[in-house]
């Protein structure tokens, strides 16, 4: 599994997909999302292998924002965006 991240992340080495699954959980970013937990852990496959690379969907991003403003969780917009690493 290839975690793609931007130098500027907040956590070097560690996905935004990642980083947000361990400060919320797989099952309420699953929740959060109407996605399954196994959706949101292909978040951090490869592209090529059907998933993100890393990246969180943008459609996503916003409700994950304001659940970490409603409840003082330590997540960022800088957390949640990143350009790929190639």
């Amino acid at each position: 599994m290839v975690q793609i991240v931007s130098p500027g992340n907040s956590e070097a080495g560690v996905s935004p997909s990642r980083r947000v699954r361990e400060v919320v959980g797989a099952m309420r970013l699953a929740q959060l999302c109407n996605r399954t937990t196994e959706a949101v852990r292909k978040w951090d496959r490869a592209k090529s292998k059907g998933g993100t690379g890393g990246l969180i969907p943008a459609e996503f991003q916003a409700r994950i924002l304001r659940l970490a403003q409603a409840e003082a969780l330590p997540i960022t917009a800088s957390d949640l965006i990143a350009d790929p690493i190639e």
